[in-house]
């Protein structure tokens, strides 16, 4: 389910998320979303504050530029808030041939609640993920992703994404200030 009251946002999804392969399993694609597509050109900014997100295991909500946000095609870039560790993490498909997140780097510190999130396209392949505690910064950057040319159309879909770790539970992640340039 999906709603939106003004600037505010919710997500309540099932889904295992946009995971690495990993000794728990392989990768997995199952989220929910909202997102304009064809947003996110190769200068393209996507700013949001994530403002609950369940502290549970398996928990994701954040930013997605991806090919196509509706889960067609090869995966591309996810910035979120990590429900169980409340860490940020960058993830991406970085390996050829994959339809998978194959990389991810994370932040070394929970931001805690009211979290924002930054995720920055530069140039056809290059992302860069950052969080702050206001929608003016200063920024934290969690990583800069390089993702495979077949994850990197020229013109993307962008928007928010939440899974609950679970493909038949669904938690809720509210959002506010979505801001999409580029």
């Amino acid at each position: 389910m999906f709603g939106q009251l003004g600037n505010a946002f919710a997500i309540d999804a099932a889904g295992t998320g946009v995971n690495l392969a990993s000794r728990r399993g392989a990768a997995t694609d199952q989220y929910g979303t909202i997102y304009a597509p064809a947003a996110a050109d190769t200068a393209a900014s996507a700013v949001v504050q994530v403002t609950h997100a369940a502290a549970t295991r398996g928990v994701e909500a954040g930013l997605i530029m991806r090919n196509a946000a509706t889960g067609t095609g090869p995966e591309g870039v996810v910035l979120y808030l990590n429900g169980q560790s409340g860490a940020v993490v960058l993830a991406w498909n970085g390996t050829a041939g994959s339809s998978v997140v194959t990389s991810s780097a994370t932040s070394s510190a929970d931001p805690g609640a009211g979290t924002w999130l930054q995720l920055v396209r530069t140039g056809t392949d290059t992302y860069t993920g950052s969080y702050a505690s206001s929608p003016n910064g200063p920024w934290t950057t969690v990583g800069s992703a390089t993702v495979t040319p077949a994850a990197a159309s020229a013109i993307q879909d962008a928007g928010m994404f939440a899974s609950s770790g679970s493909a038949r539970i669904a938690d809720e992640a509210d959002f506010n200030g979505f801001e999409m340039t580029g």
